[in-house]
């Protein structure tokens, strides 16, 4: 799993952890996982790379990445469909082109990915709940909780998340659910236990406790994992600022307000309301104790990506009337003109 002799190859960073003498990735591997079998299925057709700009990456990240953000995409129009929301392709678009999971979404990054990774672990979950036959409910929560647990270890905070849906899998006291749900969720966690103990010597000690950069060693050394107590300050500047704010950025996602108050009111789908309501306030708390909120040089508040979807299912709620639905339609217009624009030219914004 050391990365020596692919530094050459792809550049040095200083996203890596140090042990045993040995370069690691300071990331969480669950992205890296999933995409050894393509990379390995790859190279019986590509030759073994030599620069960072090899066909192979394309393929790779396209395989890997584009193809489940597309899928879930896709997943979000069925749901929204289902539910009659108007405007529903709309929804769908806004997320798509107006927001980072357009860059994200075509990059070796994890954000996007559990994105899309949440979302259909979510959508599988509402499937098992409306399955029939008993063993096709018990594959599909199993399943659901494998990609979630996947999700989890592919960007260590989604964890939060995680343990939300397995939550959500216990609704209307269905515990058969969410034992279905944890034994899929705990095979990722044992992967995960793995690779920490061959590559950091114990499977509780992961990458970011052992990092090479001493700017990043020293916050990671920060509170727990680098997370302090939230910030009202993070807050601001997560929803405003100039080269971040996510309201800035994707004023359409303003609409979640509306959306989750009128959700709420209606006492429809009370589960997945609590759902989305819940896993967006909780992972925003928490992102606003993280002192790195900006991400370093990147398009967006890009850490705030895996609770997209569950913002966009809440702000569809908020399009019933033709009125909003304008409005909606023209601040999607201005994101993804914004975001359009940044991914055409160059994304990666400072970090200050």
């Amino acid at each position: 799993f050391h990365v020596d002799a692919a530094l050459p190859i792809v550049g040095d960073s200083e996203d890596k952890s140090a042990s045993g003498g040995h370069f690691y990735s300071n990331k969480a591997p669950g992205l890296a996982f999933a995409a050894i079998p393509v990379y390995r299925a790859l190279r019986t057709v590509f030759p073994a790379p030599h620069s960072p700009f090899e066909p192979i990456w394309f393929w790779v990240r396209f395989l890997v990445v584009t193809v489940p953000c597309a899928f879930a995409l896709v997943r979000l129009q069925a749901m929204l469909i289902a539910r009659r929301t108007p405007g529903a392709s709309l929804v769908v678009a806004a997320v798509a082109l107006g927001t980072p999971f357009l860059f994200y979404g075509r990059t070796f990054f994890s954000h996007a990915w559990t994105a899309a990774l949440l979302f259909l672990a979510w959508d599988l979950l509402r499937a098992g709940e409306a399955a029939s036959v008993r063993r096709r409910v018990g594959f599909l929560l199993w399943s659901a909780g494998a990609v979630a647990g996947w999700a989890a270890i592919s960007e260590y905070p989604v964890a939060v998340l995680a343990g939300l849906l397995l939550v959500r899998a216990a609704a209307r006291r269905s515990w058969t659910h969410a034992l279905y749900f944890a034994g899929g969720l705990a095979l990722p966690l044992m992967l995960l236990m793995v690779y920490d103990t061959i590559c950091f010597g114990s499977p509780f000690v992961l990458s970011s406790a052992r990092e090479a950069y001493p700017q990043y060693s020293s916050l990671a050394g920060h509170g727990v994992f680098g997370f302090g107590f939230p910030d009202f300050r993070i807050a601001l500047a997560y929803l405003f600022h100039p080269a971040r704010g996510l309201l800035l950025f994707s004023p359409f996602l303003a609409w979640c307000v509306p959306g989750f108050i009128r959700w709420v009111k209606s006492r429809d789908d009370r589960a997945d309301m609590a759902w989305c309501l819940s896993a967006s306030l909780l992972f925003f708390v928490a992102m606003c104790a993280y002192p790195n909120w900006h991400g370093g040089w990147s398009l967006g508040d890009r850490y705030l990506l895996p609770i997209l979807f569950p913002l966009a299912v809440g702000a569809s709620h908020a399009l019933s009337s033709p009125r909003s639905r304008w409005l909606f339609a023209a601040a999607t217009v201005f994101s993804v003109a914004l975001h359009g624009l940044a991914c055409l030219t160059w994304p990666n914004f400072p970090d200050n």
